[in-house]
């Protein structure tokens, strides 16, 4: 059994079922983050990875809130945890750009699948970085 720390928190880890609430919510980022690249793309005719990178900073905003309050349970302020999310989120975001435009480079598959596959591999990074770092009590 995990020992716990002063202030009756657990130890940071990774929990399987947290990890779905995660990506849940994930989910409902994606989502915001896809709609903005979608209609960047096909209303406006902007590039794929600037409209990427718009889309997955409104998606990391949104997440933020979710999983400080329903993923983590946070009992941290905001803003001790959000500077370290926006930094897992800015490394996510300079990541996904980078995929996408490797993917779409060396594949010449369509954007959609491309950003599909770099959200799958993104995700897990950001799990772990979150839950070990960002939202995890102090020491």
């Amino acid at each position: 059994m995990a020992e716990r720390q002063a202030g009756g928190q657990q130890p940071a880890r990774l929990r399987p079922m947290q990890f779905l609430v995660f990506a849940l919510v994930g989910a409902v980022g994606t989502l915001a983050h896809y709609a903005v690249l979608l209609t960047l793309v096909e209303c406006f005719r902007q590039p794929a990875v600037m409209a990427t990178a718009c889309g997955a900073l409104v998606g990391a905003l949104l997440n933020f809130v979710l999983n400080h309050r329903l993923t983590f349970a946070s009992q941290e302020k905001y803003r001790r945890t959000i500077l370290r999310f926006m930094l897992i989120a800015a490394l996510s975001l300079v990541l996904n750009a980078l995929l996408l435009q490797l993917l779409l480079h060396w594949t010449g598959w369509d954007y959609r699948i491309a950003q599909l596959i770099v959200t799958l591999l993104v995700l897990v990074l950001n799990y772990v970085l979150s839950a070990l770092w960002a939202f995890a009590a102090p020491r």
